[in-house]
């Protein structure tokens, strides 16, 4: 089981056929922004599915609203002790309802949560299942608006438009397919290859600078000669008076100067700081 989500408004633009050079190709197109809604789906490893569940982004349900959906065979699914239902989800938040977990857990169904960030390689919906039902979703779209030039496809048009989408995308060879590629079933834990666990490769190139190209920069010998000799600072630090008042130069006196007091002593230029 899983869910998508379907827009009233095409998002790829078919192909169009045209004259070889010429330079614009119109199509009939929507520019309205479209509406979401979100579909949930459920298959089995033998490929039956269940039809469709539509969630409308509205307050109030409107039987109008499922005008044209896909048929609704009933079907019951009876587990029981000794055979069990597996269920996989997703690891979405809202799937971890706790009275849901609990009726599940009383009627024989196991739910198994996918890691999250590999629901793209594991869950059998998205495997086989959606990707063909968006594509023929965006082709139904794209000829109502050919045939209704000037309309805009509303919440009013969703299930007409996915009925015939989603008998061609719920197909049994989809559903077995979505359980083979990641390897439920039939089990194969070698269907991921360590290529599939490798990380995240990132495009930032970092360059890195050789010990060849670290300029070097030569010091005169009078800014070398400058520096102070050790037996100098001693004799500085011997003639300054601890008691002394401290006088800053006007305009350059701040609080983190006064915490740190800079003495000069007469006998050279370099300061020293207590």
């Amino acid at each position: 089981m899983d869910e998508t989500g379907i827009s009233t408004t095409s998002n790829k633009p078919p192909r169009a056929l045209s004259i070889k050079g010429k330079k614009q190709v119109g199509i009939i197109a929507s520019a309205e922004r479209g509406q979401l809604t979100t579909v949930i789906g459920c298959c089995n490893v033998a490929g039956s599915f269940l039809p469709p569940f539509l969630i409308f982004a509205r307050k109030k349900m409107q039987p109008r609203l499922l005008d044209g959906a896909p048929p609704g065979t009933p079907g019951h699914v009876r587990p029981s002790v000794d055979k069990k239902v597996l269920l996989l989800l997703d690891n979405h938040e809202s799937h971890k309802y706790y009275p849901a977990l609990e009726y599940a857990s009383k009627n024989s169904v196991i739910i198994l949560s996918l890691a999250p960030h590999t629901t793209h390689k594991m869950q059998p919906m998205d495997v086989a299942v959606y990707g063909p039902l968006k594509t023929y979703f965006e082709r139904e779209i794209n000829r109502f608006q050919k045939a209704h030039p000037g309309r805009i496809v509303n919440q009013y048009d969703v299930a007409r438009l996915i009925s015939p989408a989603f008998l061609k995308s719920a197909v049994a060879i989809n559903a077995v397919h979505g359980f083979e590629r990641p390897g439920i079933w039939p089990v194969n834990k070698y269907v991921f290859g360590d290529e599939d666990f490798e990380p995240v490769k990132s495009s930032m190139n970092i360059s890195t600078v050789g010990i060849d190209s670290i300029q070097t920069i030569d010091i005169p010998d009078s800014a070398a000669s400058s520096t102070p000799s050790p037996s100098l600072l001693q004799e500085c630090n011997s003639t300054v008076d601890h008691h002394a008042e401290i006088v800053l130069p006007p305009g350059k006196a701040t609080i983190c100067e006064l915490s740190k007091p800079q003495l000069c002593c007469t006998n050279c230029s370099f300061p020293i700081i207590y």
